[in-house]
């Protein structure tokens, strides 16, 4: 996370390195003018309209780097954790689960094979792979593309997953531990979770995509140690008259890590909700959980969507479809494909 900050660190080295390139490898970068993302592949889908575009401009005009195209510099030394108020976030590297070999699919209860055409198929490639990998999948216009790796955690007795996104060489999982384990972490300051990942194939042919889950790799008792939340409080805002939930974000594990309040607790949200931050995300998903009258979620966000909320872009929270929920195992466009 924070990708603006390792950008302005990377900057001297990348204007050395311009001087010395030809012209075409100066504009290495895509953006639209009001867009809040520079990308590495004009062709991204979270790109609109762009043009060649520098990184020091980008940076000047207030881009981020984008998280699904762009390479994340940032070095991850393995799972991480956090927590506060008996709710993780748990951060998958993809290079990690890289590393660990997933057993065929014979072995894998959970596979299954999952189809997108046009947008569904463009929206699930951007969520399922992340820079280089990306990159190349958009350069492939038919055939094999890189594999992708999904990370979960298998719930315990009253536990779930409250959001799961991919963002930049990382997945981050909310997990909100059943009511036993909420108290054994807070005794024992760890816990162990069924931690997995599913191996997708992924093959594409013409505006069609199939992703085959034919790997998996498990550990029924993974251990946690996550670092209690620091409660640094980077942005908050009450809720409004007009239904915008009171939120927070914290920073933690070097993440923006999003809590939101919902009053009265709505049933329809806390069973799929969609957080809508105004011109810089179609929509995070999420569910949640009732604490009294208020209905309580927690995501992760980017950095340019915690900057959209600092400058004061809206931010709504609505249900989304049933089918959609996060508790079926995938996020975002992905989720959309289950049955």
């Amino acid at each position: 996370m924070r990708l603006k900050c390792l950008a302005i660190l990377m900057l001297a080295a990348a204007v050395a390195l311009c001087a010395a390139a030809p012209a075409e490898e100066a504009d290495a970068y895509w953006a639209g003018f009001f867009d809040y993302y520079y990308h590495s592949a004009k062709d991204c889908a979270l790109a609109g309209m762009v043009s060649p575009i520098d990184q020091e401009t980008a940076i000047a005009q207030d881009k981020y780097l984008c998280p699904v195209c762009a390479d994340d510099s940032r070095k991850y030394s393995g799972v991480d954790a956090a927590v506060r108020g008996g709710t993780l976030v748990v951060r998958v590297p993809d290079a990690w689960m890289a590393s660990r070999p997933a057993s065929e699919t014979g072995d894998n209860p959970d596979w299954d094979t999952r189809e997108f055409e046009g947008s569904a198929a463009a929206e699930a490639l951007a969520e399922l792979l992340h820079g280089a990998d990306y990159r190349a999948a958009l350069a492939q216009a038919d055939g094999g593309l890189p594999v992708a790796r999904v990370p979960d955690i298998f719930p315990d007795a009253g536990g779930f997953m409250m959001n799961r996104r991919h963002i930049g060489g990382a997945w981050y999982l909310t997990y909100r531990p059943g009511a036993d384990i909420r108290k054994a972490l807070e005794k024992q300051k760890k816990l162990d979770v069924a931690l997995r990942f599913t191996v997708y194939t992924l093959t594409r042919k013409g505006d069609a995509l199939t992703a085959f889950g034919g790997g998996l790799w498990a550990d029924e008792a993974f251990t946690l140690k996550p670092e209690r939340s620091k409660n640094e409080v980077m942005l908050k805002r009450d809720a409004t008259q007009d239904g915008a939930p009171q939120l927070a974000v914290y920073d933690d594990m070097g993440a923006c890590i999003c809590v939101l309040h919902q009053q009265p607790a709505l049933q329809s949200c806390l069973a799929g909700a969609s957080l809508r931050i105004d011109g810089v995300d179609c929509g995070i998903r999420m569910t949640g959980y009732a604490d009294g009258e208020e209905g309580i979620y927690c995501c992760v966000l980017t950095d340019a969507e915690f900057n959209a909320l600092e400058n004061g872009a809206t931010a709504e929270l609505a249900p989304t479809d049933p089918a959609a929920v996060i508790d079926a195992g995938f996020a975002t466009a992905f989720a959309d494909a289950a049955d």
